[in-house]
């Protein structure tokens, strides 16, 4: 019996040695799963998991074939979601896609969809938010500005947002 028992386990043992590595497909459509990605953040994650380039480029070839990689659609639903959670600029958003990988062309035509205006409203209901909380003094200002700032409006679209609240609402 307890050589049948120690047979069994070397059989497991040499059973796991022999399965065959999971595929860069595989791989991949596993962290597809979680949430969309870019080209780029795929091919930086099948490279890190070390795989052949050559395997990486017909895997990347395949899943944009198949639909499953679409900058395009990414940086749509990434602006969407970000417009969904809070007042953001476009230069936070340019930038973050950015570093995502994104082409610059790609990129601008996501933000045709996030016009001038509506980042100007965004900006002053963020502000009239802000006031309420940390006062309308000159400190506060300079507070509420360097927030907005962080939040990737530009400097021209804080002023217009800043123009547009009543002069008296600033002490």
């Amino acid at each position: 019996m307890v050589y049948n028992a120690a047979m069994e386990e070397n059989a497991n043992k040499k059973q796991k040695k022999q399965r065959k590595p999971q595929s860069a497909m595989d791989r991949a459509l596993g962290y597809l799963g979680y949430r969309m990605r870019t080209e780029k953040e795929m091919t930086d994650y099948l490279t890190a998991k070390q795989y052949p380039e050559e395997e990486i480029a017909e895997v990347m070839a395949r899943l944009v074939d198949y639909g499953y990689i679409d900058d395009a659609a990414f940086c749509k639903e990434y602006l969407r979601t970000k417009l969904d959670r809070g007042a953001v600029g476009r230069r936070k958003i340019r930038y973050d896609l950015s570093q995502k990988g994104i082409t610059g062309e790609i990129i601008e035509a996501a933000l045709m969809e996030y016009d001038a205006e509506g980042e100007t409203e965004n900006c002053i209901a963020l502000v009239q938010k802000l006031s309420q909380t940390r006062g309308t003094d000159q400190k506060a200002k300079a507070s509420i500005q360097r927030t907005l700032l962080s939040k990737g409006f530009s400097y021209d679209t804080i002023r217009t947002a800043m123009a547009r609240l009543k002069e008296e609402d600033w002490e």
